[in-house]
């Protein structure tokens, strides 16, 4: 599963981007509506699962996305 996988780290880093425009997916469970100022929880959560710091994970996937925009 993908818990596993993360955990295994079959998933570098570097190729890592996060998003939550799954609005009935919420890190909260039922509570509320996802939406983008939740990408902290799912930071934190991916971290632990990932066993990096949370600002390293952070740091990294910000580089990411900004690669995959073009603006390195």
């Amino acid at each position: 599963d993908l818990r596993s996988a993360l955990s295994a780290g079959l998933l570098p880093l570097e190729r890592l981007l996060i998003e939550t425009d799954g609005p009935f997916m919420s890190p909260l469970g039922k509570v509320r509506r996802c939406e983008p100022a939740m990408l902290p929880i799912v930071a934190l959560e991916l971290s632990k699962l990932m066993n990096v710091s949370f600002e390293k994970l952070c740091e990294q996937t910000t580089k990411n996305v900004r690669k995959w925009l073009g603006n390195e």
